[in-house]
């Protein structure tokens, strides 16, 4: 006697099931809506200077990252932590 191996075996699901699954999904597919708020003027400039930052910056250069990642986890490139403070101290103050 010999021994049968089957592979890829699929499952019947009824149709009425097929239909209860494919409108669940479709549901899940509509978006909800819009919901309004309102905004301070001091919020919406916050939201139009930080728009300008971002269409003034280019792609992210990722081969760049890797390298720099690299040389880091190599320790060919160190950082000074004292300076790199100063350095987001003066940035997160402006001075």
């Amino acid at each position: 006697m010999s021994q049968i191996k089957v592979d890829n075996i699929k499952h019947i699901v009824p149709q009425s099931q097929v239909d209860v699954i494919q409108n669940k999904k479709a549901e899940t597919d509509k978006k909800s809506p819009v919901k309004s708020i309102n905004l301070s003027q001091h919020e919406v400039d916050l939201m139009d200077n930080a728009k300008r930052l971002f269409d003034g910056v280019g792609d992210i250069d990722t081969s760049r990252v890797e390298s720099i990642k690299a040389q880091i986890a190599s320790g060919e490139l160190a950082f000074d932590m004292d300076e790199l403070a100063k350095v987001l101290v003066r940035i997160d103050h402006g001075k």
